[in-house]
């Protein structure tokens, strides 16, 4: 059987084997450096952000009334204007409950999508060590923060490099059995929707929330 062609280069949407993705990623980040506090997106991240967006039914209701709709309702709209702003103002402009309520929803889907390697493996990872900042400082999230941990500490110290292709290449150096994340993500699995705890999180700092976000 024919080999499938190697990735070379990522565009949105691309797909493919995980493992040629990832490579393919890294290559595409070769002499650039990231980071979690980013500031601003480019003037081309804006206008991908832009063009991949589709309007949402919730998206012009003031936060005042969005807040009495159901939790899923209310966490999926605040997420999604969470997005908004980071790619039109980033992430450092974002107040402390806004990032604390983006990362742990973005650890939630990307693991439940592609499990740990997924994670750390995306822009998403950046972020490992102030997510585990965030479990810490919402209440109810101490489970998630103990498996979270356990997850962390297959790192150099327990601490994934904010810079994605020095992550990748840490994620590399693994052992199988270190990558192996199965047990892990077993019990991750496990956890309840992070919907309840997200929205009375919301729900009790409403000051802290833009009323309205416009659409990028």
């Amino acid at each position: 059987m024919e080999a499938p062609p190697v990735i070379s280069h990522i565009e949105p949407g691309s797909v493919g084997p995980a493992k040629e993705i990832n490579a393919a990623i890294r290559r595409d980040l070769q002499g650039t450096t990231s980071r979690c506090e980013e500031g601003p997106p480019s003037a081309k991240e804006r206008a991908d952000w832009k063009r991949l967006s589709q309007p949402r039914e919730l998206e012009a209701v003031p936060l005042v009334a969005l807040v009495k709709k159901p939790e899923q309702d209310l966490v999926f709209e605040v997420y999604s204007r969470l997005l908004d702003r980071l790619y039109t103002v980033g992430f450092t402009a974002m107040t402390r409950a806004e990032q604390n309520v983006y990362l742990v929803r973005a650890l939630e889907a990307e693991v439940k999508n592609g499990g740990f390697d997924q994670f750390f493996s995306n822009s998403s990872g950046n972020c490992a060590l102030r997510t585990s900042a965030a479990l810490a400082e919402m209440p109810g999230f101490s489970p998630w923060a103990a498996i979270y941990g356990r997850a962390l500490q297959r790192f150099p110290s327990g601490r994934p490099s904010e810079d994605r292709a020095t992550r990748g290449a840490q994620l590399d150096a693994m052992s199988d059995e270190s990558r192996n994340w199965w047990s892990i993500e077993g019990d991750f699995f496990k956890l309840p929707s992070s919907d309840p705890l997200l929205a009375a999180y919301i729900r009790g700092r409403i000051s802290s929330f833009p009323k309205v976000v416009p659409r990028p």
